[in-house]
């Protein structure tokens, strides 16, 4: 994300996002033809899908920002909503919708899934472009919004923000936030059949129901920021 954040400042968002459609699609797709191979599917999925995800997901959240700079935290909430959310369908498609495991095993779901990706988030990578040089949306005072933001601190380039504590306090955060958050979703669905007596198919809403609200939590909190 920090060199796709780079590029789509420099290509704009459609060069960067395409690419990483292009990558995940591609990742998701390879992997199906790997069996059962651990280490191909950490290579294909996770290496090459993981680049494709960084890359498209950062392209719609700074694009939509500087179209909306009145609204920022509604905007990125919006943006990011998708992302949590859409687990809800592949959640679905894959059990009690489609049956896609059942049906096609890991393997396929892995090539449908591939060819969704591929084709979803390069046709929506088309439609995205950053705003022309100097636009404001009509009616916002830049002046006024500036006068009302939080006091001027000194501004530090990269190579001094990686120095600060501040930084590293916050990209642990992260880290482990993010970790937490993947584990726990990994095993919603087998904690709900082991150990909550729950059948299959209602552990597998449980998971859809996570995504869901993975995807309205960011649109409730962000508009705070």
């Amino acid at each position: 994300m920090i060199m796709a954040g780079r590029w789509q400042d420099k290509y704009g968002p459609r060069v960067v996002a395409t690419i990483g459609g292009v990558l995940l699609g591609f990742g998701y797709i390879m992997a199906s033809f790997t069996g059962a191979s651990y280490p191909a599917m950490v290579i294909f999925i996770g290496i090459f899908g993981g680049a494709g995800i960084g890359m498209a997901y950062v392209c719609p959240i700074t694009a939509c920002v500087k179209w909306f700079p009145d609204m920022k935290g509604m905007i990125t909430g919006v943006a990011v909503a998708g992302f949590g959310a859409g687990a809800f369908i592949f959640i679905k498609m894959a059990g009690s919708w489609l049956h896609l495991i059942e049906t096609q095993g890991i393997n396929g779901a892995f090539f449908i899934f591939g060819i969704i990706l591929l084709v979803t988030v390069v046709l929506g990578a088309q439609l995205m472009s950053n705003p022309p040089t100097g636009w404001v949306p009509d009616g916002w005072d830049v002046s006024n919004a500036s006068s009302n933001s939080l006091p001027v601190v000194k501004d530090l380039t990269q190579g001094e923000i990686i120095k600060t504590p501040q930084f590293w306090i916050i990209w642990f955060s992260f880290v482990f936030n993010a970790g937490c958050g993947l584990m726990v979703i990994k095993c919603l669905k087998n904690f709900g059949v082991l150990e909550g007596g729950l059948t299959s198919a209602v552990a597998g809403s449980a998971s859809g129901l996570l995504a869901l609200f993975n995807g309205l939590g960011r649109v409730v909190w962000n508009p705070a920021l």
